[in-house]
C-alpha cells in the first residue's frame, strides 16, 4: 500500500502533482489529465511529452484508489495494465501510453484508480554532484463505470468537526460516483472565507473526506463550491453536528 506523503529516494525529491504543472514549469507534460472508461471500453491512450532539452526517463504505474478515515490510499493492482511501464522520451518527442482494462467489472458503483507517472533520475543527475534534484510525479485520476445520471446534490453532506485543531471540513458523498471540489469558500456570520482556490480534492463514490480549515475558521453556515465540471458554484448548508 502506498500513501500520498512525499518520499525521498537518494538525494532526489519527488513532487506529487494532482494537476499538471503549468507549461512554463514542467518539461514532462501529460494529456489527457482525466481518464474515464465508458461501459465496455477496454483501452485508453495517454500521451507523455518531453518539452525539455534532455531525455526524460519515466515509470508508469496504476494503483487502486481508495479513501479511508479521511485519507487517500493507493493500493497495488493488476486490474489495469500500462504499456509500456517504462519509457525514455527524447527531447521534443512524445510517447503514447496505453491504459488497458482486460476485464471490466460489473458494478453499480464507479471504480477509481490513479495513474502515477514518475520522472526517474537520468544520466544528467549524476553530473550534479550533491545537488538536490527535483523530479516530477504526476497523479491522474482514472474512473470506470461512472453513472450517466448527474450527481445528486441531496446526497452530499457537509459539516465542520470542531473537536480538532485546526477544525476539519468534512464532506460525505452518498452518490455512486465521485465528486470533485474546487474553489471552496465558507460563509460564517455573513463573511465569506476562502478555503481553497482551485482544486480542493475528491470524494470518491460512497465515501467521506476531510480537510483542515484555516486556523481562524471553526464554524460556518454555508459552503460554496464548484462541483465536478459545473461552471457555476453550488451552495450547501453546513450541518450542525
Amino acid at each position: 500500500m502506498l500513501n500520498f506523503a512525499h518520499f525521498f529516494t537518494r538525494i532526489s525529491i519527488f513532487i506529487t502533482l494532482w494537476l499538471p504543472l503549468s507549461s512554463h514549469a514542467a518539461t514532462l507534460q501529460v494529456y489527457p489529465v482525466n481518464i474515464d472508461f465508458s461501459e465496455n471500453e477496454k483501452a485508453k491512450a495517454v500521451y507523455v511529452s518531453n518539452a525539455g532539452k534532455s531525455a526524460i526517463n519515466a515509470q508508469i504505474r496504476v494503483f487502486l484508489w481508495q479513501q479511508d478515515s479521511g485519507e487517500n490510499k493507493l493500493i497495488e493492482t493488476r486490474e489495469i495494465i500500462v504499456s509500456p511501464p517504462l519509457t525514455d522520451i527524447p527531447p521534443g518527442q512524445q510517447q503514447m501510453i496505453r491504459i488497458i482494462l482486460p476485464n471490466q467489472k460489473t458494478t453499480n458503483s464507479e471504480l477509481s484508480y490513479r495513474l502515477i507517472i514518475d520522472e526517474l533520475p537520468g544520466s544528467d543527475e549524476a553530473q550534479n554532484g550533491g545537488a538536490i534534484n527535483f523530479l516530477l510525479r504526476y497523479s491522474l485520476p482514472i474512473f470506470i463505470n461512472t453513472p450517466s445520471t448527474p450527481v445528486d446534490n441531496a446526497k452530499i453532506h457537509v459539516w465542520i468537526d470542531k473537536s480538532t485543531t485546526p477544525a476539519l471540513l468534512k464532506v460525505s458523498n452518498e452518490n455512486n460516483q465521485h465528486i470533485k471540489l474546487s474553489d471552496v469558500s465558507i460563509t460564517n456570520q455573513g463573511k465569506k472565507v476562502v478555503v481553497s482556490k482551485g482544486l480542493l480534492g475528491y470524494v470518491l463514490a460512497n465515501n467521506q473526506m476531510e480537510w483542515p480549515l484555516p486556523a481562524h475558521l471553526s464554524s460556518g453556515q454555508n459552503i460554496e463550491v464548484t462541483l465536478n465540471e459545473h461552471t457555476e458554484p453550488q451552495t450547501f448548508s453546513i450541518s450542525a453536528r
